[in-house]
């Protein structure tokens, strides 16, 4: 998008890279990485986050049933997934200074630009806002310098045949000919790092937030908690943690986990995208490098597919034959869709699957005496739910 690029400092990034042949390169890549840690054949990656997610659920059980908001538990589980993936499993990450920075600068990140930079839609106002961009700077820059800090730690023991992480797959890519020039696509090494800050912020803000909206959806729709836990328990029980291999024998938990996604829709927007030729769309004329939204939303409030979209009913998604209708479920876009669709959806549909069933499995979510719950959110980043106290407690 070339609005972002008049304040990012990195305008190669996968997210906002011109759409060419080197996108291609770059997109390949980076999903060769993902495949490497988060394919189905892969143990590990189903390993690390129900690892976390227990973690969770014991700091969340920590509070003894009392209210309380939980999105700095979630945060530090989610942050931990994604960290670990890109940059290497540890046995005490949470007591890791570097980790606890980059929750730190993850966390300022997400304040900033929760009220939205008005530099990206008028960009003129950065000669009259210079702190704004300014700001924005800082924060990329300061992200850019722990991505190479860890780059370099991770150069000092590299072996090519021994792949700890994704920095690692990207470290063993030739990216040369034999000749030493950049293969087709002109992709630079320090382009493909880059990705690497791509894959955190996906990874980190948009798990938490949907793991924030799931209790509070919970807490809102005790029948449906109660269903949820019933299906958990009759696939799962409480003898062992769930696997993905679960997940189509509990079509019910699978709904509600769209139902919830559907409802919060996270990124109403998706990222922005700009024409790459003048284009004509049902009659109007939209000129090359005009920036462009897509509204997801809409599609997921759509009142001739979904007929009451205000209302919380998992059901929806599920056919006569209680499976899932995959109609419905392709009904509306959480991922986007085309070559700009999410890099991490099955990274993100595993974890989502492993966090929601741990925490149903162990945790009762229960709305406070007093407390009123609104449905509507924040929007910033991501779009948020307004800050509620939930009691967590353990089942029995």
């Amino acid at each position: 998008m070339k609005v972002f690029k008049d304040v990012n400092s990195n305008e190669n990034a996968l997210s906002f890279g011109e759409f060419d042949s080197s996108w291609f390169v770059h997109r390949k890549l980076a999903s060769k990485a993902l495949r490497t840690f988060s394919n189905t054949q892969n143990h590990s990656v189903q390993d690390l986050v129900t690892e976390e997610a227990m973690y969770m659920v014991d700091a969340l059980l920590e509070h003894n049933g009392l209210p309380f908001f939980p999105d700095s538990e979630i945060s530090k589980s989610v942050g931990s997934v994604i960290y670990q993936l890109c940059y290497g499993r540890g046995q005490n990450v949470r007591n890791d200074d570097l980790f606890k920075a980059f929750l730190k600068s993850a966390d300022e990140f997400i304040k900033f630009t929760g009220a939205g930079n008005p530099v990206d839609v008028m960009p003129w106002l950065r000669y009259i806002m210079p702190w704004k961009t300014q700001k924005f700077r800082q924060l990329l820059r300061k992200n850019t310098q722990f991505r190479n800090k860890k780059i370099q730690e991770h150069m000092q023991d590299f072996v090519s045949n021994h792949l700890r992480d994704i920095t690692d797959v990207f470290l063993a890519e030739d990216l040369t000919d034999k000749d030493g020039k950049s293969k087709k696509g002109h992709i630079s090494r320090n382009r493909l790092m880059s990705t690497l800050n791509d894959l955190v912020g996906a990874g980190f803000s948009t798990i938490s937030t949907t793991l924030q909206w799931a209790i509070l959806f919970l807490a809102s729709n005790p029948d449906a908690q109660n269903r949820t836990q019933a299906e958990v328990n009759a696939v799962v029980g409480n003898g062992r943690n769930v696997k993905l291999s679960d997940r189509c024998k509990m079509p019910f938990t699978e709904a509600t986990i769209l139902e919830i996604m559907r409802l919060s829709s996270i990124v109403p927007l998706a990222l922005p995208h700009y024409t790459t030729k003048d284009t004509i769309l049902n009659g109007y004329t939209i000129k090359k490098d005009t920036v462009v939204f897509v509204n997801l939303h809409s599609l997921a409030y759509d009142t001739d597919t979904w007929k009451d979209p205000d209302a919380f009913r998992p059901e929806r998604f599920l056919g006569e034959d209680g499976h899932l209708d995959k109609e419905k479920t392709n009904s509306f876009l959480p991922f986007g869709l085309g070559r700009r669709r999410c890099l991490g959806e099955y990274l993100a549909r595993t974890e989502l699957l492993i966090f929601f069933t741990t925490l149903i499995q162990r945790c009762n979510f229960i709305r406070p005496d007093g407390e009123t719950y609104t449905m509507d959110g924040v929007l910033g980043l991501t779009y948020n739910p307004k800050p509620y106290k939930v009691s967590v407690v353990e089942r029995t």
